[in-house]
């Protein structure tokens, strides 16, 4: 029995110290690019510890596109969407993401804030 808990609180430890948590969950943005304003929302999900997501923009029609890379290392959040040649990389400061968005060869402020947490 003893053995039996140990793992199970080794697990719960394991859990939080993985550094991907502080990601994981529903970030809000606003995009300004070509004089309009846009909002943005940013799914990042676990996937069996590997990062998965994808991003919205309510202001542009329903639906999800998923990303194709996404990882955090080094208190960085990057991720790719090829089949709209955009990507995004972000530094995790004070619980939010501040970055930019590239797409098209031209590059806009998006900082991030966690809506909720996964």
């Amino acid at each position: 029995m003893k053995a039996v808990l140990a793992i199970f609180f080794g697990m719960i430890m394991l859990g939080q110290s993985n550094p991907n948590n502080k990601v994981i969950g529903i970030w809000d943005g606003k995009l300004e690019a070509g004089g309009a304003t846009y909002r943005l929302v940013v799914h990042v999900r676990n996937d069996e510890g590997k990062l998965k997501g994808a991003m919205e923009s309510p202001d542009q029609g329903p639906g999800e596109i998923a990303t194709d890379t996404m990882k955090f290392e080094d208190g960085k959040l990057t991720f790719t969407i090829t089949n709209i040649g955009g990507s995004y990389e972000g530094t995790l400061k004070d619980g939010k993401l501040e970055g930019k968005w590239s797409q098209a060869g031209q590059s806009f402020p998006l900082n991030l804030t966690m809506r909720d947490k996964s």
